[in-house]
């Protein structure tokens, strides 16, 4: 039985392992990409200008 046990357990751990490092593969595109729009959209704001009025004296 405690064969059994620790062949479960082996199994869960290198699952989990495999779980980890396609989470490290799959969640920092997502990530980038959002970081990258809201950089982008930071970027395109257009500066605001100020007319000068002449004064007609």
């Amino acid at each position: 039985m405690s064969r059994f046990l620790r062949a479960v357990a082996r199994a869960l751990l290198t699952v989990l392992r495999a779980v980890f490092l396609l989470m490290l593969l799959v969640i920092p595109v997502p990530v980038g990409e959002l970081f990258h729009k809201l950089l982008e959209g930071r970027k395109k704001a257009e500066a605001t200008q100020v007319v000068k009025k002449e004064n007609p004296d």
